[in-house]
């Protein structure tokens, strides 16, 4: 409820927040690209100015295009488009597509492609399953794995899905009786170290 967060210099973290699962409209890529800040929001709009252009070359339609491009500029925002691309393509997810008429596994894929198209430093997923079949579980175990190791990143996840959390932890943080406390290794483990330690405590009483 209180304290102090103290960041590295230049660390970026990104949030999953379960609640906003039914609050999002519009195309995978604009979600998508939300994650990125203002960087992201210039791409939206080059890339809807674009489909204008193609609908009608108009001067002013031009002339928005030119003052967009001066946008990303100065913004030095041009690989914005290329973050995007990338992690839409590692998501297995049409950029095309309206989220309105997406399942929700893949509404809830699309908002972990927004979590991650930063490339983050620290990853915080609040219960990132829901809403998740079987096969889409399986499938985020495996990115989160490798996407950890390959990019050297790490994730705080609230989950209470205690085979996922099984297969993907490697310490656990437990509040207990206002107590904090962590303990290393699965969630297998974490069971038999606090068992242990509680019947440590029982015989010490």
């Amino acid at each position: 409820d209180k304290g102090n967060i103290e960041l590295s210099p230049g660390i970026k973290i990104a949030y999953l927040d379960q609640s906003n699962f039914h609050k999002i409209s519009g195309s995978v890529f604009d979600i998508v690209a939300k994650g990125l800040g203002k960087a992201g929001e210039l791409q939206i709009k080059y890339e809807n100015i674009l489909f204008k252009i193609e609908q009608d070359p108009s001067e002013s339609n031009l002339k928005a295009l030119a003052n967009c491009q001066q946008e990303l500029d100065v913004a030095d925002a041009w690989d914005t488009k290329t973050q995007i691309d990338s992690i839409i393509t590692k998501m297995e997810l049409d950029p095309h597509a309206d989220i309105s008429n997406l399942s929700g596994g893949l509404k809830r894929k699309t908002l972990l492609a927004q979590t991650f198209v930063n490339n983050p430093d620290l990853i915080l997923l609040d219960e990132p399953t829901n809403h998740l079949d079987i096969e889409a579980i399986i499938w985020l175990e495996k990115f989160i794995i490798d996407y950890g190791d390959k990019y050297k990143k790490s994730f705080i996840v609230v989950t209470h899905d205690r085979q996922f959390m099984q297969n993907i932890s490697t310490d656990i943080i437990d509040i207990d009786y206002g107590q904090v406390r962590k303990w290393s290794g699965n969630y297998h483990t974490y069971l038999k170290q606090k068992d242990e330690a509680l019947n440590a405590e029982l015989k010490e009483q």
